[in-house]
């Protein structure tokens, strides 16, 4: 479903929280639900409405990883989690033994970009690449989101998916939910055709691909 930011105003308030109803029938919810075996007709929705915290590097920690149950990966980009959440923005990414949080491989993105609030919302900006040729995240910060999300998995009793962000060197927890699907069930290709449902940076850098490698040389 669809979440909105840094959104003020009774009037604009009012008006997102209908958008955020209205992204029940959105084709990737539609698909979710049937996999879930939910009845769309008698769905219902409560809207969260919480504090903004505008964070200087946010991210997320997925408890398991899709391709190693014993894994877990962290992400995180300057700026918003929305650029990261919304696939606008290619993540440093790293993955981490599920159990001691030992980095096990790590990737680096380019930093080109980064979301930051404006009057009236969120806006991307290019990023002014100076100093910023090195992993987003320290060793201390990797550690402090992996031990925190044990600790909420422990207090929930399952694998979560959390959103994070950090302000002035503080760690916040955005959002916990459950992992839904996990890498050892039958339907997890059948999870990464929903999640193809929506624009992300890596599914046009697949399209860009094709393009260039199948299409265009086919037509030739």
């Amino acid at each position: 479903h669809d979440s909105f930011v840094n959104v003020t105003g009774i009037d604009r308030i009012l008006h997102h929280i209908k958008l955020v109803w209205a992204s029940l029938w959105s084709d990737a919810a539609l698909s979710y639900s049937k996999e879930l075996s939910l009845d769309i007709n008698n769905s219902a929705m409560s809207v969260l409405i919480q504090n903004m915290i505008v964070g200087t590097k946010s991210g997320i920690a997925f408890g398991e990883d899709p391709n190693d149950p014993k894994k877990a990966v962290i992400e995180a980009v300057y700026g918003l989690n929305k650029g990261l959440v919304d696939g606008d923005i290619e993540p440093d990414r790293w993955i981490v033994n599920g159990r001691t949080g030992r980095i096990v491989s790590q990737h680096q993105s380019a930093h080109a970009r980064y979301t930051t609030v404006t009057t009236e919302g969120t806006v991307l900006k290019k990023k002014n690449l100076a100093g910023t040729r090195s992993l987003l995240l320290s060793k201390n910060e990797i550690s402090e989101i992996f031990s925190t999300l044990t600790t909420i998995q422990n207090i929930f009793g399952s694998k979560q998916d959390i959103e994070w962000t950090f302000r002035r060197g503080l760690l916040y927890i955005l959002q916990a939910r459950p992992i839904t699907v996990s890498s050892s069930r039958d339907n997890n290709k059948r999870r990464v055709w929903d999640l193809s449902l929506r624009r992300s940076i890596d599914n046009l850098n697949n399209l860009s691909e094709k393009i260039e490698k199948v299409y265009l040389p086919a037509m030739t």
